[in-house]
């Protein structure tokens, strides 16, 4: 999810170590969609990933997250069979407005 920075894996303070890099976005301007990501995930009792992923397909998007395990496909799993409500969404939504507007400065998209 966003290279691991909407999962929790990575923070300003705790950045990816070697080679990965994060473009146009370094995780300082990720801070704010993780921290509400976060909040709404411990309202809903999910994970980072998942309230990311609930979030694309209440927006009618198909995602298509990585899993390189088990446990890692259950987790994305755990994104289906409930919803968010208007309030997060709505939340949700004004905080993926911030930011760049370029197409290589999305930040769902790899930098």
């Amino acid at each position: 999810m966003g290279q691991g920075r909407l999962t929790g894996k990575y923070s300003a303070e705790s950045p990816p170590q070697g080679r990965r890099r994060f473009g146009a976005h370094p995780m300082e301007h990720v801070e704010a969609v993780l921290e509400l990501v976060r909040r709404v995930g411990e309202t809903n009792e999910r994970t980072p990933s998942q309230v990311a992923l609930r979030w694309l397909v209440q927006k009618g998007a198909v995602p298509i997250p990585g899993a390189k395990n088990q446990e890692q496909a259950s987790l994305n799993a755990g994104a289906l069979g409930w919803e968010l409500s208007a309030t997060d969404m709505a939340a949700l939504d004004a905080v993926a407005l911030e930011g760049r507007r370029t197409i290589h400065g999305r930040i769902f998209q790899h930098g």
